[in-house]
């Protein structure tokens, strides 16, 4: 299976062999905290335990969240891999990094957290998935042990390799970023045995079919197989006397791959679920300040005893938040879509905003289909075939791919985002309001021309996702 646990075996064996001892090490003897990052892959951000899943059954991730600081409103900018990961690095939004389509590469010179914290006096590592790029901007030790491929039908993990990073200076703090490929497809790891899909809730914004309820069946066991990760994990940094000095940060990454997910400016493709761990230092508590990925590399910076340039940053730092000084962080929160550079897909950009009430989503090219690999078949065929018998699931398969220019979603009443009320005039002025504010963010960012943004994004793909590319672009013409 694919990771579905550790290999404790081979985990024991490399600790041996390593010479690594993993108990009664002596504490760091630094001041600052170490600092864990864990990534997970493709998980909608309701998925967990802590956020009110029914379906998950995840114990580690629960307790860790609820011994720290749980975001109700967390959010990424962007709901495909590599750009999430290159603004949570960079603290920069995908356009300004130039890391805005996926398998993208930022612009030569961008810092990344590994500059900022080696300033600092931190190693920093990172191990299992990386798509991100080029190196010079993301220049981390890479650490052995956990899968890199996030498409890997098998894999084994072990933690040798981390636990000789996290102790090999014990007067260095360290920070390792841990990126897991769960639950990543193709829903191999973990045992789906332990999930009923007769009996698994589904939200409203997807079709109730028997394939839907048997692949989510699937991707909850890998979610799973995640938790078993953030087990391990934990019980090593206390194994070797480092849980009492670090800072855990968890983040779900974007969201799921299934249709109105992942590569979405929908809030089930932007919304993440995450917490910040600190013993002693941060209080058991849920916030519902709204937090960006780009403010956590501040953040960290500042908790490193750095000192944060405003001017390098498109985040903020919410130290503030996380020692209870305030209870209010950002009044928005802005993300994209880039489908150039995309399998399958065709240009499609996609702008949105989010305020503690509404979304806003402008598409701009929305006389044309949107299409992705998961519009072409798969669950979204599935969806078709149930439409044929069902109206409702009808209006959810037109929503993924007949998209109006723009949409208006009330999460007061309308959490699924099923019930466009842009054109309604009773929101005209809610609709203006957030229309001026995202274009704001626009021009800031250098993205005042999505369609031209969208098309330039072939400038900004690592090589092996080129050629792919410009054949798609060419038969536009």
């Amino acid at each position: 299976m694919k990771g579905s646990k550790l290999n404790y075996a081979l985990l024991a064996a490399g600790l041996i062999l390593s010479g690594v001892a993993i108990s009664g090490a002596a504490p760091l003897n630094n001041s600052r905290p170490n600092m864990v990052l864990i990534i997970g892959d493709d998980i909608c951000w309701r998925d967990f335990g802590f956020m009110g899943s029914n379906n998950a059954k995840t114990p580690n991730i629960d307790k860790l969240a609820g011994e720290g600081m749980a975001f109700d409103r967390l959010y990424t900018a962007a709901s495909m891999c590599a750009p999430c990961r290159t603004h949570i690095y960079t603290g920069l939004y995908p356009v300004r990094s130039g890391g805005y389509p996926n398998h993208c590469l930022a612009k030569e010179g961008t810092k990344s957290i590994v500059h900022y914290l080696q300033e600092q006096g931190y190693r920093v590592g990172l191990t299992g998935k990386t798509h991100i790029g080029p190196n010079s901007v993301f220049p981390f030790e890479h650490i052995k042990g956990f899968e890199h491929n996030c498409n890997a039908a098998e894999s084994t993990d072990n933690l040798a390799p981390s636990i000789e990073f996290m102790t090999r200076d014990r007067e260095q703090p360290f920070c390792e970023v841990i990126c897991s490929i769960h639950a990543h497809s193709p829903y191999t790891a973990g045992d789906p045995s332990q999930y009923d899909a007769s009996t698994l809730e589904l939200p409203e914004n997807i079709c109730d079919t028997p394939a839907m309820r048997g692949m989510l069946r699937k991707y909850y066991a890998e979610i799973g197989a995640l938790d078993d990760q953030v087990g391990a994990i934990m019980e090593t940094l206390k194994e070797n006397n480092l849980a009492e000095n670090t800072i855990i940060v968890f983040l779900s990454e974007q969201g799921y791959s299934m249709p109105g997910g992942k590569w979405s400016c929908f809030e089930d493709g932007l919304r993440a679920a995450g917490f910040v761990w600190w013993p002693g230092k941060v209080k058991p508590v849920r916030s519902d300040a709204i937090v960006e990925y780009v403010d956590i590399l501040p953040t960290l910076i500042e908790i490193a005893g750095g000192k944060v340039n405003v001017a390098d940053f498109d985040g903020k730092s919410f130290a503030g938040l996380l020692a209870g000084k305030t209870t209010t962080h950002k009044t928005e929160a802005y993300g994209l879509q880039t489908n150039v550079g995309v399998h399958g897909a065709l240009p499609y950009p996609s702008r949105t905003v989010r305020d503690e009430r509404y979304r806003l989503i402008v598409n701009y090219m929305s006389e044309d289909e949107y299409v992705v690999g998961i519009t072409k078949g798969g669950m979204l065929t599935d969806w078709k075939n149930a439409a044929l018998k069902n109206p409702d699931y009808e209006k959810l398969v037109q929503r993924i791919i007949q998209r109006p220019h723009v949409e208006l979603y009330d999460h007061k009443t309308d959490p699924f985002e099923v019930n466009n009320l842009a054109a309604n005039p009773e929101y005209k002025a809610i609709v203006e309001g957030l229309q001026t504010k995202l274009e704001a963010w626009q021009v800031q960012q250098g993205d005042s021309d999505p369609v031209e943004t969208e098309m330039a994004a072939i400038d900004h793909l690592a090589g092996f996702a080129v050629e792919k590319t410009q054949k798609m672009l060419d038969g536009l013409k």
